[in-house]
């Protein structure tokens, strides 16, 4: 999802104040408390992956999507997280970046 797309949710949910999440692995035990109290304090939560080739050993994108939606429909306030996510290579060149230049795996939901 592009940082457009997430903001149209945003607006048509009316939130104003939102915490974003990134992960690429399942949300554990203190990623579901921090997620909670972000809903506790702010409109909503933006739980976002990283998609696409991820490491040996990584659980594939679509169980880490089942998780993360029984924890939105059974754990957290009704309407008050959003998952979504955005195909990026871990470990992996970054196009457009020498070889030797690793990305961090940090985006930003604000970026435009």
């Amino acid at each position: 999802m592009k940082p457009v797309e997430t903001r149209k949710i945003f607006e048509a949910k009316g939130w104003s104040k939102i915490a974003a999440f990134q992960t690429r692995n399942p949300m554990h035990r203190s990623h579901e408390y921090l997620a909670k109290i972000a809903i506790e304090t702010m409109d909503g939560v933006l739980i976002h992956q990283i998609l696409g080739k991820l490491k040996e050993g990584d659980i594939p994108a679509d169980v880490r999507a089942d998780a993360i939606n029984t924890l939105m429909d059974k754990y957290f306030v009704k309407d008050s997280a959003v998952q979504c996510g955005y195909p990026m290579e871990c470990g992996m060149p970054v196009r457009g970046r020498p070889s030797s230049t690793r990305s961090s795996g940090r985006t930003s939901a604000a970026a435009t």
